[in-house]
């Protein structure tokens, strides 16, 4: 026997009101992934997001030319550098595969971890880059430059 028109449509709607409420976990779920993975690929590529509040100053990666032209000034030297404000770690591992021992003295906790997983994973041992969580301001407080 057919089924009228107002019983097929009432199965219809309370299919649809299904669908819709399944839909919508999947739908904040999926908004949530998106806009975790948005916050950090803007983190890396937006030099305003890196910032802690407390410091003011956004993080700014150095190019490969002023990397370049910090090598040439150390060239034909050797021992220990301190790079105050590493950022992701350019400078320092460039100086620290020509022999320098590097720190790399860093308050923004997000790109310390960058710098420490980048380490990590090119097999440089820590006594040829080291990374420490501290301010630059404060780190040498007794020391004249």
């Amino acid at each position: 026997m057919e089924d009228s028109i107002d019983v097929m449509l009432q199965e219809q709607s309370a299919r649809l009101l299904y669908f819709s409420q399944n839909n919508r976990s999947v739908t904040l779920w999926t908004s949530a992934i998106f806009a975790g993975f948005y916050g950090l690929w803007a983190m890396f590529v937006m030099p305003g997001l890196k910032v802690p509040l407390r410091l003011k100053v956004p993080y700014v990666p150095s190019t490969k030319e002023q990397t370049m032209n910090v090598m040439k000034l150390l060239e034909g030297r050797k021992g220990r550098l301190a790079d105050l404000g590493s950022g992701d770690g350019r400078l320092v591992f460039e100086a620290s595969s020509v022999g320098f021992k590097c720190t790399g003295f860093e308050v923004n906790s997000v790109l310390l971890a960058v710098s420490r997983a980048r380490a990590w994973m090119r097999g440089i041992p820590t006594s040829q880059a080291n990374f420490v969580s501290k301010d630059f301001w404060r780190t040498y407080q007794d020391t004249t430059t």
